[in-house]
């Protein structure tokens, strides 16, 4: 979902050209290297500064169609690429709004971290905090305690 959220962002609208160049200190007309001016030529578009390429990318990207809403996750064998399964499920823009924002505010630092779901708690035998985490023992048996963090969690 994160990755058709930021492609449909990309094609809605206008790259935000003048923020990128700030954010990165970056000058506009700052000339490009032969080698680069080359290669753009090489690539059917001619550019002779920074500008000139982050123009190029916004107009390619306004002719580019959004994602569908019905996305298809697959797994593949990284060895061979042999297909492992595919999941489809329907894009939800709230959904994973919420979760960023979540996110975010952990990173942040406006909240403490969360115990993982009960179904996800398969996981806490691989995890690097099992040995701090209070759920979670070297016996992979689950600590009762206060368990507030998470609506998820139930007291075993």
């Amino acid at each position: 979902m994160c990755y058709k959220y930021l492609w449909d962002n990309l094609v809605a609208g206008d790259f935000p050209s003048i923020k990128f160049f700030t954010f990165f200190c970056l000058k506009p007309q700052h000339n490009l290297c032969e080698d680069l001016k080359m290669m753009s030529a090489d690539s059917g578009f001619s550019a002779s500064t920074l500008d000139d390429v982050v123009r190029y990318y916004s107009n390619t990207c306004k002719m580019l169609a959004p994602a569908h809403d019905q996305l298809l996750l697959r797994y593949e064998y990284q060895k061979d690429h042999s297909l492992l399964g595919e999941d489809k499920f329907a894009y939800d823009s709230v959904w994973l709004k919420n979760q960023i924002c979540c996110c975010l505010e952990f990173w942040h630092g406006e909240r403490e971290a969360s115990y993982a779901s009960e179904e996800e708690r398969w996981k806490c035998g691989f995890c690097q905090f099992a040995n701090i985490c209070p759920l979670y023992t070297n016996d992979g048996k689950r600590i009762v305690g206060n368990t507030s963090n998470d609506s998820n969690i139930t007291n075993a």
